[in-house]
Parts: structure tokens; sequence; C-alpha cells
């Protein structure tokens, strides 16, 4: 049973883990075989050997839990940058795209305006009056999503 218990935390020192999602379950397999090692020294505790061998294999699993734990931190930390890299790209699309949309609907404004002064017709008028209220709405949801975004 000891030899088995020692192939695995062997294992797992000699192949640790190469992704995050099965890194805590190293980290738990080998504390499980450093608690089953130390219940198998416990009871067999008048042998010199198997106690050797228990705290060698005790320290091996520590030594690969924090190895784990390491890359763990690392990985973590550079996922969040990524994360923040995506973040702060998604908001400068958001503000192009948005300071386009502005633009065209204000220049829809002014040249439905236009229009609507050289014909002098009813129609041109009440498009004029809709392209410039839909102008007027834009700025104000615009105005209320900035202080949003400046009080977040």
């Amino acid at each position: 049973m000891i030899d088995y218990l020692l192939s695995i935390i062997a294992q797992l020192v000699a192949e640790p883990p190469r992704n995050t999602g099965g890194m805590s379950d190293a980290v738990l397999l080998s504390l499980i075989a450093s608690f089953q090692l130390v219940a198998v020294a416990w009871i067999n505790r008048g042998n010199k050997e198997v106690r050797e061998a228990v705290r060698h294999a005790s320290h091996k699993a520590n030594d690969v839990a924090n190895e784990v734990g390491l890359k763990l931190h690392i990985a973590t930390a550079t996922a969040d940058n990524k994360l923040d890299e995506i973040s702060k790209t998604t908001q400068e699309t958001r503000q192009l795209v948005d300071t386009a949309m502005g633009e065209r609907l204000r220049l829809h404004a002014e040249t439905s305006r236009r229009l609507a002064h050289i014909t002098q017709k009813e129609e041109c008028l009440k498009a004029a009056e809709l392209a410039e209220q839909i102008y007027s709405d834009y700025l104000a949801k615009k105005l209320q999503a900035d202080e949003i975004q400046r009080s977040s």
C-alpha cells in the first residue's frame, strides 16, 4: 500500500498538471496521499523505514502543492491581465462606435433642417424635427451613460 501511495506522489512530482483546471485536483490528491501516508506511518510507528518514507513523501507532496499553488497564482494573474485588456478594448470600441453614431445623427439632423428650410415642405419640416429629436435623445442617453461610466 505504501508503494502505491508513494507512486501517486512520485507521479504528481514527475508530471505536474499543465493547465489550471487540474491544479486543484493535484493539490487535493497530494494532500490525501500525505494524510494516508501519515496514517500508515502511525500504524507502523515502530518501523523506522516506513517513517522515513512517509517523511520524504510528505515533503515531496508539500513541494508539489507549493508549485501548483504558484502556477495557479501566475495563471490567475495572467487571466486577470487579459480580462483587463479585453475590458479596455471593449470600452474604447464602445466610445468609437458611440462617437460615430453621434456624428451621423448630428449630420442627419443638420441636413434635414437645411432641406426643410430650402423646400419649406411640411413632410421635410416634420422629418427635420424628428431627426433633431432623435439626436437630442441620443445626447441625453450619452450623457447619462457617461455619468454612469464616470461613477463606476
